[in-house]
């Protein structure tokens, strides 16, 4: 059934059933459109797997510089990415990861704060205190965007994601890319902080350098569709087989090299 007038646009809604004082109680909201506690995301609204990709401008380029400038002085840290492919029987019982050094030489490079540096390392405190408030809010606007209501009638949303795993970042030289893959892997995580208990949901990255100014190439693509994505903007979406993503060849580098991080919320 399709309904209009003020109802086309509800988000959340509470019915009949819940609470009267509750800030989205409206005793005229049809049962046929709400549960008995809320509501989730609007399905007119979210019906392709694409809708849940969701893209937002949240650095200052200032601060985009200042990260580049921080990343600049441990520059020796940047390490050589290794594509991996995914066999069982490590010691940790869990999947392990094995290079494939065929095409080595065509990804890009990593920093892995947490592993080469170490978590109490002063350039990932000062980086973490720079970052984390960029990606808490753009968490917070993932989740009011999509996320069902608490059902509890508390008016808050389900969170999708209360803890991160250790801030990564990407560099991208003349020729080098990011082969196609998605993140709902538990070994892609073996070197973070409770990565036993840790089922990531959502893939977070936040891109520093501006294509076309500072770079060519190096699209970011997910289910075959470019992203276009700025300096400054932050991309997030569901880590599952149904995102698989990529980054095409950088073909040239000017300015600055392509710079980027990412996370994934759990």
């Amino acid at each position: 059934m399709n309904y209009s007038g003020k109802y086309k646009d509800t988000i959340y809604a509470v019915d009949k059933s819940g609470d009267p004082n509750h800030p989205k109680y409206d005793p005229d909201v049809p049962l046929g459109i709400v549960g008995r506690y809320g509501r989730a995301p609007d399905q007119d609204q979210f019906k392709e797997v694409m809708d849940y990709v969701f893209t937002a401008n949240l650095i200052p380029h200032d601060v985009c510089d200042k990260i580049l400038d921080i990343l600049d002085t441990i520059s020796d840290e940047w390490e050589n990415h290794n594509w991996y492919e995914m066999i069982k029987g490590s010691p940790q019982e869990t999947y392990a990861a094995k290079s494939d050094q065929s095409s080595a030489s065509n990804e890009c490079m990593m920093m892995f704060p947490g592993t080469n540096i170490p978590e109490n390392h002063p350039v990932k405190e000062e980086l973490d205190e720079i970052l984390i408030p960029y990606i808490e809010k753009a968490l917070a606007m993932y989740e009011q965007k999509y996320s069902c209501i608490e059902m509890d009638n508390s008016g808050t949303v389900t969170p999708l994601g209360d803890n991160y795993f250790t801030i990564r970042y990407q560099l991208y030289k003349d020729g080098t890319m990011m082969k196609i893959h998605y993140d709902h892997n538990h070994s892609l995580f073996h070197s973070c902080e409770n990565h036993d208990k840790a089922i990531p949901t959502l893939t977070i990255c936040g891109y520093l350098t501006q294509q076309g100014v500072d770079h060519e190439g190096g699209d970011v693509r997910i289910r075959g569709n470019v992203i276009p994505v700025n300096k400054g903007d932050m991309v997030i979406f569901p880590c599952s087989f149904m995102f698989p993503h990529e980054v095409t060849p950088v073909t040239k580098t000017m300015g600055k090299t392509r710079t980027m991080f990412s996370s994934w919320f759990w």
